[in-house]
């Protein structure tokens, strides 16, 4: 049993069904009419009250409730409710390609990368074509982007490769500027570089179902994309970064040349507002938040009989915002405060193979020796001796041989 059941002590030595107070109590429970004199003691527990079977259980929802959140089974077998961290805006640069960050865009013809840079202030895309991911190809294609535009203070990036890799990091020293890592599995803290591969993407398909070049209709993308003023900023990402408009085959119209101190100020207006219409937007369906010490993570399934979340309690060892780092023993797992879930158990995860697995290496050994094949020769056979079947007897012709039996059963006439 799950839990201990209590039920309601009665005065009256008589069948349940015939007792009065039993009768009154349970007909309360089913229509909540509490107002007969025989449930007023009963009144004051009504909520925790249950009628199951005929029989009166007071407070057994409650304890199958807490008897669930500390079955770590349960737990890691569960899906989660989606208990979202309020969202939090970046701050606005304070100038132009002074932070930027950077991601890949993959699934292209003949196994090419985009290495897509974009300048957190004025969203303007740097983009190259790459053979790999690796740092030996990606460097140069850096360098190229940071001779046009100068290098940033600060490169945000993912933790894949190569910005995970040692070249990454001795490049962002010789540079002299801050390689700063997000969350791993959390696309928002990239976001704005994150939406832009979806009509990147786009491009490429439209190419290839249009049968033109799918190189040459990315630039043109790219040059409609900086041309044309952004919603988050109201001006062009050009005229952003450059102070001035850049000429496209769309007709325009040549008007002063604003002033670089009144593009900052429109740009900041711009990007408050819309960040703060975001923002109301988005907490208003998200639900906060977490606090306490034992939590589990969500993991990658690849079988059905896995869990949604690793059955491993882990314990918070670091909270940074909304990244939070759990470690257990000799292994630590860095994700957003929506992967995690709460576990208030005190079970503790042993680790096992799986079923599966363990069939393939399973080997049977056993303490008598092998026994040795011992090689015999070999005797043609007529018949099989081990089936019964009915007599077949040779053709007359044979009768003249000798040696040979009269019946395939081996039976002599």
């Amino acid at each position: 049993m799950l839990c201990q059941r209590r039920y309601l002590q009665m005065k009256y030595a008589v069948p349940l069904k015939t007792n009065p107070t039993y009768q009154a109590v349970s007909n309360a429970v089913k229509t909540s009419n509490w107002r007969s004199s025989l449930t007023a003691q009963y009144h004051k527990i009504k909520d925790e009250l249950t009628l199951k079977d005929n029989l009166l259980l007071r407070g057994i929802d409650k304890l199958v409730e807490e008897s669930v959140k500390k079955c770590l089974a349960c737990q890691a077998c569960a899906p989660a409710k989606q208990h979202l961290e309020l969202m939090q805006n970046s701050k606005l640069p304070s100038e132009p390609w002074s932070e930027v960050s950077v991601d890949f865009l993959s699934g292209l013809p003949n196994n090419t990368y985009l290495l897509v840079i974009m300048d957190d202030y004025s969203k303007f895309p740097e983009v190259e074509i790459v053979n790999s991911t690796s740092a030996k190809a990606v460097l140069p294609k850096m360098d190229a982007v940071f001779a046009r535009h100068g290098i940033p203070a600060i490169l945000k990036s993912g933790n894949r490769p190569p910005f995970s890799s040692e070249d990454i990091c001795k490049y962002a020293q010789h540079s002299d500027f801050v390689h700063r890592k997000l969350t791993p599995l959390w696309p928002q803290a990239n976001g704005e570089i994150e939406h832009f591969m979806g009509p990147l993407m786009k491009c490429v398909r439209a190419a290839h179902v249009e049968c033109r070049s799918w190189k040459q209709e990315l630039y043109r993308y790219l040059r409609q994309y900086r041309a044309t003023p952004h919603d988050s900023i109201g001006v062009s990402p050009a005229e952003a970064l450059f102070g001035r408009k850049i000429r496209t085959t769309l007709p325009s119209v040549t008007l002063p040349i604003i002033s670089r101190q009144k593009i900052h100020d429109k740009i900041q207006e711009t990007d408050s507002e819309k960040k703060r219409k975001s923002k109301n937007y988005t907490d208003s369906r998200r639900h906060t938040k977490l606090s306490g010490d034992r939590v589990l993570v969500k993991q990658k399934t690849t079988k059905k009989v896995q869990t949604p979340f690793s059955p491993r309690p882990l314990k918070i060892t670091q909270c940074k915002g909304y990244m939070i780092t759990a470690a257990c023993e000799d292994y630590s797992i860095t994700r957003n405060a929506s992967h995690f879930k709460l576990y208030s158990g005190n079970a503790t995860y042993t680790q096992h193979q799986d079923e599966d697995d363990a069939t393939d290496d399973l080997h049977i050994t056993t303490d008598s020796p092998p026994t040795q094949a011992v090689a015999t020769p070999l005797k043609p056979c007529l018949w099989d001796s081990a089936r019964t079947t009915r007599a077949k007897r040779l053709p007359v012709r044979f009768d003249e041989f000798v040696g040979l039996p009269q019946t395939l059963s081996g039976e002599k006439q």
